[in-house]
């Protein structure tokens, strides 16, 4: 395997992960993210996509101010934080 081509594995897998744990949050979360949360929560996803950390860590700071509920939601659920750990390994 090339090193396009495991960049391109990687890569892959990290988008499934990221679909899944949001995913997984939302079906968890039902009703109760509505609104500004629903589009925070999407916000979110699209910066973890993105392996964004600045923003992700914009958006958790958002919502631990805003929405203390949610953020604990979401700094508890274990897939959404494996994926908050990744982003300290890319300076968070």
């Amino acid at each position: 395997m090339t090193d396009q081509e495991e960049k391109g594995a990687g890569k892959a897998d990290h988008e499934q992960r990221v679909h899944e744990a949001f995913d997984t949050l939302k079906a968890d979360l039902g009703d109760r993210a509505a609104g500004g949360d629903a589009e925070t929560i999407e916000k979110l996803r699209e910066a973890a996509l993105r392996k964004d950390a600045t923003e992700v860590r914009e958006h958790l700071d958002v919502l631990a101010k805003a929405n203390s509920w949610l953020h604990s939601e979401m700094v508890q659920h274990p897939k959404i934080a494996r994926l908050i750990d990744e982003l300290a390994l890319w300076g968070f």
